[in-house]
């Protein structure tokens, strides 16, 4: 490791390996913030990251992203500057069903996190590697990407997208239809979206499909044929192999249902970040926000309470939580 290392080799480091580390709060094993300690030992001299951030007094090197100087040249370092820069305060919009409202559960209130996540999958995908989000029910993984995807322009940025939601019975064989249904011919055995075009296959619920006597999921199997080899065979002409051409993935996944792990021989395609449940300050300007947005047409007064009525709210579901701990029996308590 080179002592006069920048910010850009050390940031790549960073989430090259850091991006699939977690929190693990019931064990009490904070590997992200062990993970910090280890890059600022690696940093040395020649990177600082501030010690301080508006709203963080104890900041991490995750919490910072590269931005060069202009005009930059080699041996020009940047700066580390705040994700929290980069976040868009919430504008509260009317809530609900009718015509001009917005339902309750499409709402996006930006945090440090999913602007982060947010930022990393453009700039992988745009350079056409895989992505791969992992994480627990709750953490926002297919809100992000569906998100994500949403805000892409077919014209523009040239990325069309298809969502391919993945089950228990989900075998190779409906895996291909689902396949088959977002590529189209383009000349003699070459399938893949118009030309000009890239088309990304989101898989959502990856690791879902059954696994078989053996430990494999032949669904997997096929999608790691197509990623290795751009290629599948037709199953009613068993002589015709397709060839694709412009497709790439993003994959989303909950370790906790389905198996735990998938093969290495298709997990080694993507790039992995592990999506954590929200802190408390991130719950508290999410909601917040929201209830600041629901109350804005009552009196000061009334107003006045929103911070307070979620932090109150969040606190309360903290103390329910560590009370009542799911188990065999009252399991429902999850």
């Amino acid at each position: 490791w080179s002592s006069d290392v920048c910010s850009s080799d050390l940031i790549a480091l960073m989430w090259a390996f850091g991006g699939p580390l977690v929190v693990e709060k019931g064990e009490g094993k904070d590997h992200r913030r062990n993970f910090h300690e280890i890059i600022l030992d690696l940093a040395g001299n020649s990177v600082k990251f501030p010690k301080e951030i508006p709203g963080n007094d104890k900041p991490m090197c995750f919490d910072f992203f590269y931005k060069p100087h202009p005009g930059n040249n080699k041996g020009d370092v940047g700066e580390l500057v705040p994700w929290v820069q980069r976040v868009e305060k919430y504008v509260p919009v009317p809530i609900g069903t009718s015509p001009g409202q917005t339902p309750f559960n499409q709402l996006r209130v930006q945090t440090v996190d999913s602007v982060r996540l947010s930022t990393l999958l453009d700039l992988l995908v745009r350079k056409g590697h895989a992505v791969m989000l992992v994480g627990n029910a709750g953490t926002g993984k297919t809100a992000t990407v569906q998100t994500y995807l949403a805000g892409l322009d077919r014209d523009t940025d040239g990325i069309l997208s298809n969502t391919i939601t993945m089950n228990y019975y989900m075998d190779s064989a409906a895996l291909q239809v689902q396949v088959d249904a977002s590529i189209d011919k383009r000349s003699g055995k070459i399938f893949g979206p118009p030309a000009g075009k890239k088309m990304v296959l989101y898989i959502d619920d990856l690791n879902l499909p059954y696994i078989e006597k053996y430990g494999t999921q032949n669904a997997l199997s096929l999608l790691r044929q197509i990623v290795d080899h751009k290629q599948y065979y037709d199953r009613t002409d068993l002589g015709f192999r397709k060839e694709v051409a412009d497709c790439q993935y993003i994959a989303t996944m909950n370790p906790t249902a389905g198996s735990f792990v998938i093969t290495g021989r298709l997990q080694r395609h993507f790039t992995t970040f592990a999506t954590l449940m929200p802190s408390e300050g991130d719950l508290t300007l999410i909601y917040g926000a929201i209830l600041e947005g629901h109350l804005s047409r009552f009196s000061g007064p009334v107003r006045e309470l929103a911070p307070r009525i979620a932090a109150a709210s969040i606190a309360l579901h903290e103390i329910v939580s560590k009370r009542f701990l799911p188990s065999a029996i009252t399991f429902v308590y999850n």
